[in-house]
């Protein structure tokens, strides 16, 4: 396989603000709508409630109230999204939308009000839904003249990246471009049993998804939970048998005060432990790559990153042409993940 440096290419991060020297602290952290108390989704549950318009103006009260009462202790969050997955109603805590409706309540009431509280500098993101609903609720809700100003980026998840081309976030990125592209929730669904500890194929399906978010102008990936116990918990629901139990990066045992490091945890580590703020993906042309995943990255201390994923069942033996800079010859075994760093 032979792989050359091109011209660079791709999207920053979103950023978080800068961390000030007088106290406090600034949050990279996001807050997502789940659903609002019973009486105000019609249907009058938590569960599979939808959104109605006379209630909007108590919603962005719950937000200014959150908002104002974290900034009471000192405590800045950086971004939100006006609800999780609005194309959801399940028998957990959801609440439906339509991206009119969102207009609406952008547009009408949470954007100016919390612009008129003073958090005009939180990033609202769009859509927070699976992939499937790109380009088309992006492209109502940012081109809406009254809602799609207030507007910083685009929340995507991972669920239907098994069967939704990648390349529908580059036409989102062209069609949208002064707005980033941001992964806000991946997770396994599947209940941690034991049996599954160290399954290879869960870190790879997190390497696949990253390779391809960033390879069409995402700009951060972030996992649903950073840990959970032995029973995929703790959660919202009661973890019953009957219930949904989750799994992450790190499985914690209480009992004997021991963490257990996922594949994932070491996926997602490839590219947060070489790739720092403010990276630039460039771009990457390969031959003959048998199948293999790779991505190339500039980062501020002027260093070059390389990851690659070889999912198949053997070695693969690559070299790495850089123009200027000359050859690398590396050989990656079978199911790995590897890192090349060079300056």
């Amino acid at each position: 396989m032979l792989l050359s440096h091109q011209a660079a290419s791709g999207g920053e991060q979103p950023r978080a603000p800068d961390q000030g020297n007088e106290g406090g602290v600034r949050c990279l952290a996001g807050v997502r709508g789940e659903t609002s108390p019973g009486r105000r989704d019609a249907g009058g549950a938590h569960d599979g409630g939808y959104a109605v318009p006379r209630e909007f103006d108590k919603r962005v009260l719950h937000n200014q109230w959150f908002f104002q009462a974290y900034k009471s202790h000192d405590i800045e969050y950086w971004g939100l999204t006006p609800q999780n997955e609005p194309s959801v109603s399940g028998t957990y805590p959801t609440m439906t939308w339509t991206a009119q409706q969102q207009n609406v309540f952008v547009g009408k009431y949470l954007g100016p009000a919390l612009h008129s509280a003073g958090f005009s500098g939180l990033k609202m993101m769009a859509v927070d839904d699976n992939r499937s609903h790109l380009p088309a609720w992006a492209d109502v809700v940012l081109s809406d003249a009254t809602a799609g100003k207030y507007y910083s980026g685009v929340a995507v998840h991972w669920y239907t990246d098994n069967r939704v081309d990648p390349g529908m976030l580059t036409v989102t990125h062209n069609r949208h471009p002064s707005n980033f592209l941001f992964y806000t929730e991946a997770c396994n669904l599947v209940r941690v049993v034991e049996k599954d500890y160290g399954d290879w194929e869960i870190g790879e399906k997190y390497g696949k998804s990253m390779m391809q978010a960033f390879s069409n102008w995402v700009g951060a990936w972030t996992d649903w939970n950073m840990v959970v116990n032995l029973e995929g918990g703790p959660m919202t629901l009661k973890n019953t048998t009957t219930q949904y139990g989750y799994n992450a990066a790190i499985i914690v045992n209480s009992k004997t005060n021991e963490l257990y490091k996922q594949p994932p945890y070491y996926f997602q580590a490839h590219f947060s432990m070489f790739v720092p703020p403010g990276s630039k993906r460039i771009g990457m042309s390969s031959t003959h790559n048998g199948g293999m995943y790779n991505i190339a990255f500039h980062t501020p201390e002027n260093r070059y990153v390389i990851v690659f994923i070889n999912m198949a069942n053997a070695h693969v033996s690559a070299v790495i042409t850089h123009p200027g800079k000359g050859n690398i010859d590396i050989n990656l075994g079978a199911r790995t993940i590897n890192t090349i760093v060079y300056s």
